[in-house]
């Protein structure tokens, strides 16, 4: 995936809350038509087969125009909208993307029948992520209230788990939980989180795979951590300005991320997301790299590739922490590849 030059214009981009864009002149006429993948040198390939089974590289959503012609898409200039529609097949050819996130339930839950139009196009070994609805995830409303259906298991189960697996989905999709920053004057206490997850682990089929994303620093503590070893949950190490970094999180958390480690490569400290989203668009070029990020991640991958079972990891790439996510996972497969005969196996 080399890096993109300047010369692209700026493409729009969907909000934050998914909210869908008109469609160009031409779309209109080529909406039905697939999207299709863009050529794949030869380097890129031998790239992706050094990397093992178990490291899953993807991106936080498929929907860039700025991804063509040569980082994801055949084509640049498509509408976020044909992306959203027909662009995972052509995402999930590419092979070092073998994971991306569904995003889009974030802010809304999907019907069945819109989960089994993912599920058709990609192959069964392309496993995704799916972050579970705010309405379960936000600990208070947007006036500061209680949400009486935090960590509700009742509320996941009807609104995420059972249309995600009639779709065609299975038990190897993580579930990340990001639970969203709030006031401090808003925010209930540690307690709180550790009755309500309780309440929530002990509810969930066993055979799921679930990860939870803290926004708020201070319930990153080892009462939380253990909680979710005793549930076989994970905690989702995240790249993220207020949280601690990728090997601090790592440090506190490794008991709860045996079976399955999740890290989400978000915003840098200091960064506010909107900036970051205006300055990178159309996000088709590595804008400010974070040498520091893949430092962190990568002393976290040496020290899982020394264990004889390493837990399946899937690595999350947001556009917002370097420019360009495509180029990230291949920075960071390419780090990967390069350290292999240098690590000494723990």
């Amino acid at each position: 995936m080399p890096r993109r030059s300047d010369r692209h214009a700026e493409a729009p981009q969907l909000s934050l809350f998914g909210d869908e864009e008109k469609d160009s002149p031409i779309d209109r006429v080529t909406l039905r038509e697939p999207v299709r993948p863009c050529a794949v040198a030869d380097d890129v390939r031998a790239l992706a087969s050094a990397v093992p089974s178990w490291l899953r590289l993807g991106t936080s959503s498929w929907t860039f125009p700025g991804w063509g012609p040569d980082l994801v898409y055949e084509r640049e200039g498509l509408s976020m909208k044909h992306l959203a529609d027909r662009g995972l097949e052509a995402y999930a050819q590419h092979p070092l993307l073998r994971t991306v996130g569904i995003d889009r339930t974030f802010y809304a839950p999907m019907r069945q029948d819109e989960w089994a139009a993912y599920r058709g196009q990609v192959p069964d070994d392309f496993v995704p992520i799916a972050k579970v609805w705010s309405g379960v995830t936000s600990a208070v409303t947007r006036e500061g209230a209680r949400n009486e259906h935090f960590l509700s298991a009742d509320r996941f189960l009807d609104t995420m788990w059972a249309p995600a697996i009639a779709g065609g989905f299975d038990e190897r999709m993580p579930f990340v939980f990001e639970i969203p920053p709030m006031r401090r004057e808003h925010e209930p206490p540690v307690a709180y989180l550790l009755e309500r997850l309780e309440r929530l682990l002990d509810s969930l089929p066993r055979e799921g795979r679930y990860s939870f994303e803290l926004r708020t620093k201070s319930w990153l503590i080892p009462e939380y951590v253990r909680m979710l070893e005793r549930y076989g949950a994970s905690h989702t190490v995240n790249y993220w300005g207020t949280m601690p970094g990728l090997a601090r999180q790592w440090k506190v958390a490794k008991a709860a991320c045996q079976k399955v480690l999740v890290v989400r490569l978000m915003l840098p400290p200091g960064a506010i997301y909107n900036e970051q989203k205006a300055a990178f668009s159309p996000f088709d070029r590595e804008a400010h790299a974070q040498p520091g990020m893949h430092d962190e991640l990568a002393s976290v991958l040496d020290e899982l590739r020394g264990v004889g079972s390493p837990p399946e990891v899937f690595v999350i790439a947001n556009n917002k922490a370097e420019g360009s996510a495509p180029i990230t996972c291949s920075r960071i497969a390419e780090r990967f590849v390069a350290r292999a005969g240098r690590v000494t196996p723990s």
